[in-house]
């Protein structure tokens, strides 16, 4: 949350929560939080904060992670809406969750802002415990990217613009967390008619809806 991590939230409150996923050392990863203080103290937590009068969730979420994470751009989904009235002890909080892809997290000079001690990238399927109902929130977007990896080209947010079919099928690995035959996954990808040569073995996807922000 914002500026609330250790108050009472006075009546229901919109907030935005945000799933920063990126790959790292053939590992999928998250960026979390730990908080400082208040009832979540010490837990992991992802950037998020409450909805400013007069601001959409996406701006919200933009607004966050620039502040929270230094993190300036990506590929911005929102995801799901959470409102278990139960799911902050400091009071009613819905969450409008979000996701955000992005690609070289080595390349992401992070900020530790107000209310937490540190920032890491954390492997997926090796999570501590979170606050709130984040994990759940981290499930919902993990099940999202790997249901669009089968029909869109969001595994191009993980790859810079000019990539190998070797580099793709790394991506595919990682995400899906399963291995694939090197001339099925060619013959497969080649097939659906989303990349385009870029030359010099390499290739590109086809512009589609995939909406960024910087």
């Amino acid at each position: 949350m914002q500026s609330t991590l250790h108050e009472t939230v006075k009546g229901p409150a919109v907030a935005v929560d945000t799933v920063v996923f990126g790959i790292d050392e053939k590992q999928l990863k998250v960026l979390l939080l730990k908080i400082k203080g208040g009832p979540y103290n010490g837990k992991w937590a992802l950037p998020g904060g409450l909805v400013n009068l007069g601001e959409s969730p996406e701006i919200t979420a933009t607004r966050v992670l620039k502040n929270k994470t230094n993190i300036r751009s990506g590929y911005l989904e929102q995801l799901y809406t959470f409102g278990n009235p139960d799911r902050d002890v400091r009071g009613q909080v819905v969450s409008v969750a979000h996701m955000l892809l992005v690609n070289n997290i080595k390349s992401y000079d992070l900020i530790v802002s107000e209310h937490y001690t540190d920032i890491r990238w954390l492997p997926v399927l090796d999570l501590p415990e979170t606050a709130f109902d984040h994990s759940q929130i981290i499930d919902f977007a993990l099940t999202r990217v790997r249901g669009k990896m089968a029909y869109s080209n969001i595994a191009g947010s993980f790859l810079p613009k000019d990539f190998s079919l070797d580099q793709l099928r790394d991506i595919y690995e990682v995400t899906m967390d399963k291995p694939y035959d090197h001339k099925k996954f060619e013959n497969e990808i080649l097939s659906h008619g989303l990349l385009t040569e870029s030359g010099n073995g390499l290739y590109h996807f086809k512009a589609d809806s995939l909406s960024y922000f910087d």
